[in-house]
């Protein structure tokens, strides 16, 4: 789950509208609540997987049209990048910049020792893709992945 750091002294304009992912994001891992813990559902942008890695597509698909994106998912410090799946073939084309929900529901001690970011262990899953809208009750949804 995800919040405020603090109550500001002062009411936010609500909805407040981010001119893409990335801002939406850093936005978030600077002035937001977002606790990495088993079943946190995080904003995250996608990422390059090209520039990134080094792939040979910005974002994978496999024959039964599953997802594979690189993320930056919000937290401190700007956040920490990651790999992760759709939720099920049923969804969106993901691109570089789309600003996604991802789901943590488990921590590979391995993969997080290889990282100089341990939080990059974090295994999840993109369930759907958001629009870079914040409204007091949270992100505004756009598509959902499914089977």
């Amino acid at each position: 789950m995800f919040g405020r750091k603090k109550k500001p002294s002062f009411m936010l304009p609500f909805p407040l509208h981010f001119k893409d992912g990335a801002a939406a994001v850093e936005y978030a891992s600077r002035f937001m609540v977002c606790k990495l813990t088993l079943g946190a559902e995080l904003p995250a942008v996608v990422l390059d997987a090209r520039t990134q890695f080094g792939a040979t597509e910005a974002v994978r698909v496999t024959e039964d049209g599953v997802q594979t994106a690189a993320l930056q998912v919000c937290g401190d410090g700007g956040g920490f990048v990651t790999l992760s799946q759709t939720a099920g073939p049923k969804g969106p084309k993901l691109a570089p910049g789309d600003l996604v929900l991802w789901r943590a529901f488990q921590y590979l001690e391995d993969m997080g020792k290889r990282s100089p970011d341990k939080r990059s262990g974090w295994v999840g899953l993109i369930t759907g893709v958001l629009a870079p809208t914040l409204q007091e009750e949270g992100w505004v949804g756009k598509d959902r992945f499914g089977a």
